[in-house]
């Protein structure tokens, strides 16, 4: 097998090509949906204005090579449209177990005016109660020859 050598003089003319070159935009890269949707932002809005729904200007999009459902679309604006405030987040709340051994949890955050679901889960019984007390026993007995 035979090495290919370049000269010294090629490898610095290469080396000035790409120092050169411009950084590649997003023209000649492509841009995401989600990019595009905020390019075309307004005109979809103007579009909403006008009485088109999300699954309308969805087929049109699609139609001029914007592959997107109407759901997709609707979620991408509300995002653009809400983008200045603060997600709200949800989180599972956890107190700490009650002197009657139980835990007292608020499972999801309440929505539209309905109370959180309160869960109550049993924790391990920490009192100390003597074998006396207990009703269950456990004796080992040796292993036998038969099976």
């Amino acid at each position: 097998m035979t090495l290919t050598k370049h000269s010294v003089e090629q490898i610095r003319s290469v080396k000035q090509s790409l120092a050169v070159l411009p950084s590649p935009s997003s023209e000649v890269n492509g841009v995401t949906v989600h990019k595009a949707i905020a390019m075309l932002a307004d005109e979809i809005q103007a579009l909403r204005d006008k009485g088109y729904t999300y699954p309308m200007i969805a087929d049109i999009l699609t139609t001029n090579g914007i592959r997107i459902s109407g759901r997709t679309l609707g979620t991408y604006m509300s995002r653009l449209k809400n983008s200045g405030t603060a997600k709200p987040t949800h989180k599972r709340k956890a107190t700490t177990p009650s002197s009657q051994g139980m835990a007292d949890k608020t499972v999801g955050s309440p929505k539209r005016g309905k109370p959180a679901i309160a869960a109550v889960a049993p924790l391990v019984n920490t009192s100390p109660l003597s074998r006396e007390h207990s009703s269950a026993r456990f004796s080992p007995v040796p292993d036998s020859d038969d099976i």
